[in-house]
């Protein structure tokens, strides 16, 4: 059964739980790993990407009425969507440019001078995957993922051949074309 109809099936209440729980294996199965990506080191600490999706999938849930993919697809990014604003929002609540500073000797707060200085903000940084989840999105699937593998998850050439079953050089020779590809569409 393709996911369109088991979304239909819980907008019409037919087999509602079995369907939620099918629906949400394949949801989790096509974006953790895309949602794991864009969660920074530093969020980790504070929220795990199962989580995020989990959350998503509920507000998509609660708007499953409103909203009409046309694809499955379409689904998927609906929910992606709902996910990278979670990131973004869990990122504004934790960021040091939230706290309230003490501007008089002896009122409660940290001091501004107490606050180490930092070069981007978690939202910069959100914002930067972001941007370049577009432009891999301009690649076949199969080079964007390997870009995310190697540059984005930090993953060796040795790993990336364990889960593909190729050898190092072909991943290597696929790795440089594709990086020239994604360097052509950044020019774009």
């Amino acid at each position: 059964m393709d996911t369109l109809r088991l979304v239909e099936k819980v907008r019409q209440g037919e087999d509602v739980e079995s369907s939620q729980g099918e629906l949400y294996l394949r949801v989790r199965g096509q974006l953790l790993h895309r949602i794991e990506a864009r969660v920074t080191h530093n969020l980790k600490t504070r929220f795990e990407a199962e989580d995020v999706l989990h959350e998503a999938f509920l507000r998509a849930l609660y708007s499953i009425d409103v909203f009409r993919p046309d694809s499955d697809r379409g689904f998927y990014a609906w929910v992606y969507s709902i996910a990278k604003h979670l990131i973004i929002d869990q990122s504004r609540r934790h960021s040091v440019q939230n706290l309230r500073f003490a501007r008089e000797t002896g009122a409660a707060g940290p001091r501004l001078s107490d606050v180490q200085g930092r070069e981007r903000n978690p939202e910069s940084a959100l914002e930067r995957r972001e941007w370049v989840e577009e432009v891999l999105s301009r690649l076949k699937e199969s080079e964007a993922e390997l870009i995310r593998l190697y540059k984005l998850e930090g993953k060796s050439f040795t790993g990336i051949v364990t889960a593909s079953g190729k050898t190092t050089s072909a991943v290597q020779r696929a790795y440089s074309r594709t990086l020239a590809k994604f360097r052509e569409a950044l020019a774009r």
